[in-house]
């Protein structure tokens, strides 16, 4: 699916692709054939899709993105780049890349989601995605165990503590009797 989704990427950008509307569609879509470019060679391939009407896509990108979890949202928003929303689902791709078409000018597909659904922030379009290092991904495991090893230290410690205190007040007041 990699290549095919930087096949319709490469094709939605360049504007080599066409769509082709079977029958009327309800409010939610209507079915739809792609074909594209695929390849360096010219060779074309096809989607079978059901085109999404603008607010059936931002109806499905609020329901994507209303994720409370950090690291899910995170997942969710890998997603929605569009390179990434190519190889995952055509159908949305081709609806959003539709939409960009249809709104004139030139196909910025991350102006489009960000014109098709204003009140998400978009901001994470314009970041790389950061993955961390397997050594820092290691330097964090350590720390981690570290935290614990000390944590653990401490309790045993507080866990001593009153025995101690309990036995030098002991070994203290034999101590006086001695003296006495």
């Amino acid at each position: 699916e990699i290549r095919a989704g930087n096949d319709r990427l490469a094709a939605a950008l360049s504007g080599t692709y066409t769509v082709k509307r079977k029958g009327e569609g309800t409010a939610h879509g209507v079915e739809a054939s792609v074909e594209y470019t695929k390849g360096s060679r010219g060779a074309k391939a096809t989607d079978e899709i059901k085109l999404l009407s603008p607010d059936a896509l931002r109806a499905t990108l609020r329901y994507l993105l209303a994720v409370d979890d950090p690291e899910q949202r995170a997942r969710v928003e890998e997603l929605l780049r569009p390179a990434k929303m190519a190889e995952v689902s055509a159908a949305t791709f081709w609806s959003l890349a539709e939409y960009c078409t249809a709104a004139g000018a030139s196909i910025d597909l991350d102006a489009g989601l960000r014109r098709l659904e204003p009140a998400i922030d978009w901001s994470f379009l314009a970041s790389r995605r950061r993955t961390k290092s397997d050594k820092a991904l290691q330097a964090e495991d350590n720390a981690a165990a570290a935290a614990a090893l000390a944590a653990e230290r401490k309790r045993k410690r507080e866990r001593k503590a009153p025995k101690a205190a309990a036995g030098r007040a002991a070994k203290s007041a034999k101590v006086e009797e001695q003296r006495a």
